[in-house]
């Protein structure tokens, strides 16, 4: 009953925004957008699928020769999945899970580690900038750097209760990795995330707005991580009503943010969902040969 209450708010937040603005209002917007930016953008985040892939193939380099062309297609799938399943991103880590057995033939055990390995350096990356973006709303800079050190203390007290308490085959599994290829990941991850607070800059100045490189952050992180509460697929409504409410806490005009919002969410959601929905037609009835 809360998560359909929380639902109904944001769809109804959004709804009403949408109705108070005049057309003519969209018109001037719309009439302003620099649309070889947007191509630009477009291209970026084909890099980023690009990049995302490529991370993969190094996490399984210990384990099969893994083509950059089907880790892409593994994670446009999964992206797909995540567009149509309210699980905080869990429905796309499951799909990941069944494709990397089903093409490459790991074991559970190997999947349930790479996958692990991969999320929890991805969101080690991501930390920061979440942290960054409640820091620059609440100017909070005391809290930043506390939240930092305690997250920073916590990953480094998992990692050795791992490599110290956990089951011999886990550890193998895990641990197979150099801290070379851990530094790599993390790097690649920050990278990754990086990238979205570049997209989302180089389409606030395509639209003309007036916001610096450094509060985008928060324009960006802040509705991501709204939109990790599994209330709806994909973080829908939830994602887009907390970044139409952070611009409008910025000054921006209604209409701008409203534009904004939804051409950032469609470079950077719905066209990985898309071209995902186009992979999962790919997908044959073959049946995979599993290692133990």
């Amino acid at each position: 009953m809360k998560r359909l209450m929380l639902i109904i708010i944001m769809a109804g937040a959004l709804l009403w925004a949408l109705v108070t603005v005049d057309l003519n209002d969209w018109r001037m917007v719309t009439a302003y957008i620099n649309w070889p930016s947007v191509m630009f953008i477009i291209l970026i985040q084909c890099a980023t699928f690009l990049l995302m892939g490529r991370q993969w193939v190094k996490l399984l380099k210990y384990d099969r020769h893994v083509p950059l062309n089907k880790a892409v297609r593994i994670l446009l799938i999964s992206a797909f999945t995540e567009g149509i399943t309210p699980s905080a991103k869990f429905g796309s880590e499951a799909a990941k899970g069944y494709l990397l057995r089903k093409e490459f033939g790991l074991s559970m055990t190997r999947v349930i580690s790479v996958i692990s390995v991969q999320k929890v350096i991805s969101l080690a990356a991501l930390i920061p900038f979440l942290i960054l973006a409640a820091a620059l709303i609440t100017n909070e800079t005391g809290g930043f750097i506390y939240l930092l050190g305690t997250m920073t203390a916590a990953v480094l007290v998992l990692c050795y209760v791992m490599k110290k308490k956990g089951t011999e085959k886990l550890r193998k599994a895990v641990f197979v990795w150099t801290k070379k290829d851990y530094a790599e990941q993390v790097l690649m991850s920050a990278l990754i995330w990086f990238l979205f607070p570049l997209k989302a800059y180089l389409l606030s100045l395509s639209l003309n707005l007036d916001i610096s490189f450094i509060m985008i952050t928060a324009v960006v992180f802040l509705p991501y991580a709204a939109a990790l509460l599994p209330l709806t697929p994909g973080g829908l409504g939830t994602f887009e009503a907390v970044m139409v409410g952070v611009l409008a806490g910025m000054a921006i005009a209604p209409e701008a943010a409203i534009a904004f919002t939804l051409l950032f969410r469609l470079i950077t959601f719905w066209l990985g969902v898309a071209a995902g929905g186009l992979a999962t037609l790919t997908l044959t009835a073959k049946k995979p040969v599993l290692s133990s």
